[in-house]
C-alpha cells in the first residue's frame, strides 16, 4: 500500500482488498454523504464493512432525508445513522476506513445511493496508506473529521463515530512516515473552498458540475480568481442544472474584457446519445502557464453557497481535493447554443437550496437504560407529538408515544423501545415528518468480530453449558481462568498517585475516548464468548454480535454477514429436520435441570466450586 492515491470511479475494489486481509484490523468505518439509500447500503457495502472489523458511521443530510422503511433492517443495531441539520446543506461525500495497520479513504461526487456508486459519472480520489507510509492528505481528512465531531452538530452517538475515526487516524498518522502526492484536502467548515483555488493567471480553465448558480455568480468568481485565457464549460442539456442563458453571458461578459476564447459544450455523455449518462461529478481543472495541470474535485457543484461561503456563514458543507493530475478529466464536448439548453426546475436534492428553516423532524433517538431520548432538529415551535413504530411491528403502523413540549428540543420518555424501531414527529400543521431509527449505543459501538477468531464457545448458550455433556462448561472455565489472569496482570490499583493512574490506564491498550469503561468488558465478552454467553455471564440482555435480525413484516431477510439458503428445497429439508420436542426447545426460555443424573449435577458444582476461585 505505502501511501498510495488513485483517481478512479469505483471504491468497491478497495474495500474487498482491505476484508481480503483477513486480519481484521479495522476500528472504525465512517460516510459522510448528502443523500443516502439504506436499503442500497445494507445489501451492498454493510457486511462487507463489518467483516473487516469496522464499528460503522453513516451521516446524512436532514433536510433530504427520506428513508425507505421497509428497506432498511440494521441501522441503530449494526451500525449508527446520524443526521444534520446545518440550515444549509450537508453535502460532503467521504469514506474513511482505520484501524491501526491500514487506512482507506475517499473523497468525491457520489452519493451513499445505488447512483453514486453504480450508475451516475462521478469523480473519486481514494487515499491508501498503512504503517510503511500515510499521504500527507490523511492529515487533512483528520482535521476536518475531527472539526466536524466538536461542532455541535451531532448526536452523542454520531459524534462519538467521527472523534474515534478522527483519534485512530491521529495515531496511525504518528506511526507511519508521511508520504507527499501533492493532494490537499479541504473542508468548507473550516474555509471557503475558493480560498483553496489559487489567483493567479493560468492558461486553461475547464468547468462542469450538476447544479449551477441561476446568474453563474460561482463561475464569474472562478474565472476572476484564475483569469484564465481559455475556458470551457459542459453541460448536459435537460440534466444539468443550468441557466444556460445567464452562464452565456457570463462567459461573454468576462472574453469581452480579456479577449480569454470562451465556448459551451454539450457533453458527449449527454441525453439521447448512444453513451448517455448522468453526469454528476463536479470539476474545477486548470492548466497553468508552464503546463502543469490541476484539478479541483469533490463535491461542491459551481454555486455560490458551495465555493463562495464558509458553512455555518450561509454556506454548504462541503468536501474538495486539489492535486495534480496527468491526463485531463473533462469530458469535452461540441460547441452548443446555450438557447437550446433547457431552463431548470427546482428540484428537492438540489444541494444549493437552503433547508426548510419551519421543518421540525426527529434528529436521533437514544434507547438507553430502558429509556428513549429523542432530539429534534430545532426548538419545537408548539407541542410536537412523537410518534413510534416498533421494530417488529408492519411500518405503516404507528403510535403515539407521547409530546415534547412547546420550547423544548430535547425529550426522554421512561419505556423500553427496541433498537430499529422508528420515530417521527408530527404536527398539527404538517402532519408526521420523516421517521428516524431508534439507536442502540451498545450495538453499533461494539465491533463485529468473526467467529473464527472467536473462543470455542462463541456459538454457545447457557442452555448448552448445562446439557449432558460438561466438556463446554470446562472450556469455558478454561477461558475464565485465562481472561482473569490477562485483566489481573493490567488492572489499575485501588488508589494511585499523580499521574500513576494514567500511565496505568495506557497500560490497558485501551481507546481513551469518553465512553463509559464497563462498554469494553461488553467488547471483551462479545469477543470471546459470542453475544448469548457473555449476555448470560454479564446478567444483561442480548449483546449484539454476528447476529441474524429478523422482522416479522419483512418477506425476506438476511443477517449482513450471513448466508442464506440456496432454494426453496434445503430450507424444507431444514424444516423437516426439526423435531417437535427441538422445535419447543427453540421457544423454551428456562430448562429444567431436577431430573439430570447424579454425575451431572455433581460435576457442575465441582464446576461451580473452581469458577468461585477463578473470580
Amino acid at each position: 500500500m505505502s501511501g498510495s492515491v488513485t483517481q478512479t470511479t469505483n471504491l468497491f475494489p478497495h474495500l474487498v482488498a482491505e476484508e481480503r486481509h483477513r486480519d481484521h484490523q479495522a476500528e472504525e468505518a465512517l460516510f459522510l454523504t448528502f443523500n443516502v439509500d439504506l436499503g442500497y447500503f445494507e445489501s451492498r457495502l454493510l457486511g462487507l464493512l463489518r467483516a473487516t472489523g469496522a464499528r460503522v458511521t453513516v451521516v446524512a443530510d436532514a433536510g433530504v432525508w427520506a428513508p425507505d422503511t421497509r428497506a432498511v433492517k440494521f441501522a441503530g443495531r449494526s451500525y449508527q445513522l446520524g443526521l444534520v441539520d446545518g440550515r444549509t446543506a450537508f453535502h460532503p461525500k467521504l469514506m474513511v476506513l482505520v484501524g491501526p495497520k491500514r487506512a482507506i479513504a475517499a473523497v468525491g461526487s457520489g452519493n451513499l445511493t445505488m447512483g453514486g456508486w453504480q450508475y451516475n459519472h462521478e469523480l473519486l480520489t481514494v487515499f491508501t496508506g498503512d504503517l510503511s507510509g500515510m499521504p500527507t492528505a490523511f492529515g487533512d481528512i483528520r482535521n476536518a473529521v475531527s472539526e466536524l465531531a466538536a461542532s455541535g452538530l451531532l448526536d452523542v452517538v454520531t459524534q462519538r463515530g467521527l472523534a474515534d475515526t478522527s483519534r485512530h487516524l491521529d495515531t496511525l498518522l504518528a506511526a507511519a512516515p508521511p508520504v507527499d502526492t501533492g493532494h490537499r484536502v479541504h473542508a468548507s467548515w473550516v474555509s471557503p473552498l475558493i480560498t483553496h483555488i489559487p489567483a493567479e493567471p493560468v492558461a486553461e480553465l475547464n468547468l462542469f458540475a450538476a447544479f449551477h448558480d441561476p446568474g453563474a455568480n460561482a463561475v464569474k468568481n472562478v474565472m476572476t480568481r484564475l483569469q484564465p485565457s481559455r475556458v470551457r464549460v459542459a453541460v448536459q442539456p435537460g440534466w444539468t442544472h443550468v441557466d444556460a442563458i445567464a452562464l452565456s453571458t457570463v462567459l461573454s461578459t468576462y472574453s469581452a474584457s480579456t479577449g480569454a476564447d470562451i465556448a459551451l459544450l454539450e457533453d458527449p455523455s449527454s441525453p439521447g446519445s448512444q453513451e448517455a449518462r448522468y453526469r454528476h461529478g463536479k470539476l474545477i481543472e486548470w492548466v497553468t502557464s508552464d503546463g502543469q495541470r490541476q484539478a479541483f474535485t469533490g463535491s461542491p457543484n459551481l454555486t455560490t453557497v458551495a465555493l463562495l461561503k464558509r458553512a455555518g456563514d450561509g454556506g454548504n458543507y462541503e468536501l474538495a481535493v486539489t492535486a495534480p493530475v496527468e491526463q485531463t478529466l473533462f469530458p469535452g464536448g461540441q460547441v452548443i447554443d446555450p438557447a437550446i439548453v433547457p431552463a431548470p426546475v427546482a428540484d428537492e436534492t438540489d444541494a444549493s437550496l437552503e433547508s426548510d428553516s419551519q421543518n421540525v423532524q426527529v434528529l436521533s433517538a437514544l434507547s438507553k437504560n430502558r429509556q428513549l431520548t429523542v432530539q429534534l432538529n430545532r426548538l419545537a415551535p408548539t407541542r410536537v407529538a412523537v410518534e413510534l413504530s416498533s421494530r417488529d411491528d408492519d411500518p405503516d403502523v404507528w403510535h403515539q408515544l407521547g409530546i415534547v413540549p412547546e420550547g423544548a428540543r430535547t425529550t426522554t420518555f421512561d419505556t423500553l423501545v427496541p433498537a430499529g424501531s422508528r420515530v417521527r414527529a408530527a404536527t398539527a400543521e404538517r402532519g408526521p415528518t420523516a421517521p428516524m431509527f431508534v439507536t442502540d449505543e451498545l450495538r453499533v459501538r461494539v465491533r463485529s468480530i468473526p467467529e473464527k477468531k472467536a473462543s470455542k464457545t462463541y456459538n454457545a448458550t447457557s442452555k448448552d453449558l448445562f446439557g449432558d455433556d460438561t466438556e463446554l462448561l470446562n472450556l469455558l472455565l478454561d477461558d475464565l481462568t485465562a481472561y482473569a489472569e490477562a485483566s489481573r496482570s493490567t488492572r489499575l490499583p485501588a488508589a494511585a498517585a499523580d499521574g500513576a493512574e494514567s500511565r496505568a490506564a495506557e497500560s490497558l491498550d485501551r481507546d481513551t475516548d469518553p465512553i463509559e469503561p464497563w462498554l469494553w468488558l461488553q467488547e471483551d465478552a462479545v469477543r470471546r464468548y459470542g453475544p448469548s454467553l457473555a449476555s448470560w455471564l454479564l446478567a444483561l440482555p442480548q449483546l449484539a454480535g454476528n447476529e441474524t435480525i429478523a422482522v416479522p413484516w419483512a418477506d425476506i431477510i438476511t443477517a449482513e454477514q450471513a448466508v442464506g439458503l440456496d432454494d426453496d428445497e434445503q430450507a424444507d429439508a431444514v424444516d423437516e429436520d426439526l423435531t417437535e420436542d427441538e422445535v419447543e426447545a427453540t421457544t423454551s426460555d428456562h430448562v429444567d435441570h431436577s431430573d439430570d443424573v447424579e454425575r451431572l449435577k455433581l460435576a457442575r458444582r465441582r464446576w461451580a466450586v473452581k469458577s468461585q476461585v477463578v473470580v
